[in-house]
């Protein structure tokens, strides 16, 4: 009966009804005759004063519009359960990936953009496309899966989306299809991919930024910019793009209140720009707009934006400081060093080995060689499935802070430990030689003046590959060896 039928309707259904009828006259009077059966509940007991409120044509044709009535209820059902009930379970599944990419649960999370897919596809959500190619576009980037298959389903996806939305939204994916590129040709090195990459750079790093952009698409093309400058090693114009990025946000301070994960991301990379372009004071600069963000824009600063604010303000800061010669900032390191045991387990690994890795070097350069053992020691605590270039310092500095503190005899014990690691990774580094002689030689006669000058001599005349620089980067192996030869302390060189 169809007053059964009108009762077990849920608030959402009931809703989706009306506003599925149309106007017209017909649709008027049956709307009419659903208010008067959901008013009167499933009682069968109406009175003829109830009834006589209802139209006469109502009155006249009572069967016939029931029936329509109850016809038009079960399409609208029908439909409902086809389009609106999926929806729920969308926005769920939305709410459920960015909470689990903030979490880096990532096999759980590529579980759900599966199952999010699925929805889509059977429903035919096709306005739900562009954010969930976001979603696949950002698993690909923070899980390291690039492959051919998955750079031609990008191509192909990224067609699609733009035919479901304005033309200006192209710009919107130009970092993620640059990345995918750049990352699949390193992987694969195709003549096909290098070709595409070259085409993809001589396209869109040379232009000027449209007119009649959006603000994010704005930002994203400038961000597509920095990112080729990079790859054509240009820093220079790298760190250009990403200062012009910086202030885009600060002279649009609305856009950081409505998207504040997205200025935290950019200002995160403009940090990392600076460092790499020796602009250490910007960088410094940034650092503290990111730790002040929330109360200078006013967005609200949940948990998770939280553990970000940390990560971004401090993972570079640290290795800013050491590289502007700010070696007397006690209480920021100390700031850093109270906040890294409430968020240190949230940030991600590469960042968390990195910050450690920075905070026992500045205790080191201040001679406070204990400090620093104990926060070296943090480095090796962290599990991760591959090996870091920063573990491949941390094991050389590893070595070095026990030769400051005078252990001899563990170094003796140790130093079968440091030659097992090196031996197991896939390539060997010159510099590695060169740290592994240096305490041979301390635990058979300490440094002497002249044992010095020829590892010195030695490391100016060695051909360094590119991750030994990087290593050097991350510790001045020759400022330290000068210091031991002159018995003085590192940071007095070093702020010279």
């Amino acid at each position: 009966m169809i007053e059964d039928l009108i009762a077990s309707l849920s608030k959402s259904e009931k809703r989706y009804f009306k506003l599925s009828l149309k106007h017209g006259n017909v649709q008027h009077q049956l709307l009419e005759l659903y208010d008067y059966f959901e008013s009167q509940g499933v009682s069968k007991r109406r009175s003829e004063k109830d009834k006589a409120r209802l139209s006469s044509s109502l009155r006249k044709n009572m069967s016939a519009y029931k029936n329509q009535l109850q016809q038009k209820i079960l399409d609208a059902l029908v439909d409902y359960n086809k389009r609106e009930k999926p929806r729920f379970e969308v926005n769920s599944l939305h709410t459920e990936i960015d909470i689990l990419f903030d979490k880096k649960m990532m096999t759980l999370c590529l579980r759900k953009i599966r199952r999010l897919q699925k929805l889509v596809d059977l429903y035919e959500l096709h306005e739900e496309r562009p954010k969930l190619n976001i979603w696949q576009r950002k698993y690909q980037l923070q899980s390291g899966y690039y492959s051919t298959t998955a750079l031609k389903e990008e191509q192909k996806v990224h067609q699609s989306t733009i035919a479901l939305i304005d033309q200006s939204a192209e710009y919107w994916f130009l970092p993620h299809q640059f990345v995918v590129l750049r990352n699949t040709y390193k992987n694969e090195r195709s003549e096909e991919l290098k070709e595409a990459l070259e085409k993809f750079c001589s396209k869109y790093e040379k232009l000027s930024v449209p007119d009649g952009l959006s603000f994010m698409d704005r930002i994203n093309f400038l961000n597509a910019q920095s990112l080729i400058a990079e790859y054509r090693f240009d820093n220079e114009k790298a760190w250009r793009r990403r200062a012009v990025i910086g202030k885009l946000f600060l002279d649009n301070p609305e856009h950081i209140k409505n998207d504040p994960s997205r200025f935290l991301d950019m200002f995160y990379n403009y940090t990392i720009s600076c460092l790499k372009t020796e602009k250490y004071d910007e960088g410094l600069a940034a650092c503290l707009q990111i730790e002040e963000s929330a109360e200078r824009y006013g967005f609200k600063l949940t948990q998770q934006l939280k553990f970000r604010v940390y990560e971004y303000a401090n993972s570079m800061r640290i290795v800013l400081l050491i590289k502007s010669k700010h070696l007397d900032a006690f209480d920021i390191v100390e700031r850093i060093e109270s906040g890294f045991e409430e968020h240190g387990k949230t940030m991600r690994f590469a960042s968390r080995m990195v910050l450690m890795y920075f905070i026992s070097y500045y205790h080191f350069i201040n001679g406070e060689y204990k400090k620093a053992l104990d926060w070296i020691n943090r480095v090796f605590l962290v599990k991760v499935a591959d090996e870091p270039e920063v573990l491949t310092a941390a094991n050389l500095f590893f070595l070095v802070i026990h030769i400051e503190l005078g252990n001899a005899a563990f170094l003796d014990r140790h130093l079968r430990n440091s030659l097992y690691f090196i031996k197991k990774k896939s390539r060997k580094l010159a510099i590695e030689d060169l740290v592994i002689d240096v305490t041979r030689s301390f635990i058979d006669s300490e440094l002497k003046t002249a044992t010095i000058d020829g590892f010195l001599q030695r490391l100016s005349k060695t051909d360094l590959t590119p991750l030994d620089h990087s290593v050097l980067y991350s510790f001045d192996l020759e400022t330290w060896l000068i210091a031991r030869k002159l018995k003085q302390p590192m940071k007095q060189l070093l702020e010279k």
